[in-house]
């Protein structure tokens, strides 16, 4: 299908790796899919990069086809503090 995001065709980018981005990313990844991947802390990103993602910086959203963000929000942040 002509501008689908299909695994020979697309790059996905993700910012966030917690437990819900880290996730989806991976199962991206098994799907065949290239990811840009972005996360505050550097770890978390490393795993991904282990598995063959990039790491990119937070212009990750300019670098991708798609681009999923998935912030970690602390219960402080939520109630505006």
């Amino acid at each position: 299908m002509e501008g689908s995001l299909t695994p020979d065709r697309a790059v996905v980018g993700f910012i966030g790796l917690g437990v819900m981005g880290g996730s989806m990313a991976r199962n991206l990844h098994r799907a065949g899919y290239k990811l840009h991947v972005y996360n505050r802390s550097r770890a978390k990103a490393e795993e991904m990069v282990r598995l063959g993602s990039d790491e990119r910086t937070r212009a990750v959203m300019a670098q991708s086809n798609a681009t999923f963000g998935l912030p970690a929000l602390t219960l402080r942040a939520l109630a505006g503090h």
